[in-house]
């Protein structure tokens, strides 16, 4: 359980005009799902609760944008009823062994076992392997395009460096 005191927050009273439009502006900030007229016909109609289960120290903060804005605002906390408690009997403590060794054993401890190395994603090599058979087969493409007009140029270069040699 926590020690945190939790109780109700309600809005008292709240003096109309410009202190009322504050009021409904603080409120916007906390409220989720309210719309500003749903808001302002709630402050209009003083006192209403405006949280049933809140934090003190929350409560607090907002009790004080309240009286800075100039309405009013109660906090009352939950009663909590204390449970009965058995009565305490009383029992003698024994003292705690003191070592005068070593509590380490003399055997080596086994280091813990090395976890296998995470299977890295294959995704990468995957992409590596497609790129590259695209790439060989636009190569091919192309020189399956170009054969006509390079053609003849090839082989008017091969000759020519057969004659060199």
């Amino acid at each position: 359980m926590s020690n945190v005191k939790r109780g109700k927050l309600i809005l008292k009273e709240v003096p109309a005009g410009e202190v009322e439009k504050k009021v409904v502006m603080l409120l916007l900030k906390f409220a989720k799902n309210a719309t500003v007229e749903e808001l302002t016909e709630k402050v209009k109609n003083t006192p209403f609760a405006l949280s049933n289960d809140i934090a003190a120290e929350k409560a607090v903060l907002i009790l004080e944008a309240f009286q800075k804005f100039g309405a009013t605002a109660v906090f009352i906390p939950h009663m909590t009823e204390k449970p009965e408690t058995e009565p305490i009997t009383s029992f003698k403590m024994e003292p705690e062994p003191r070592f005068t060794f070593d509590p380490q054993p003399d055997f080596e401890v086994e280091p813990p076992p090395v976890k296998p190395a995470a299977k890295k994603n294959g995704s990468r090599r995957l992409t590596v392997i497609l790129v590259t058979i695209l790439l060989l087969l636009s190569v091919g493409y192309l020189a399956w395009q170009l054969r006509p007009i390079l053609g003849d140029k090839v082989i008017e270069l091969w000759s020519y460096l057969k004659q060199l040699i």
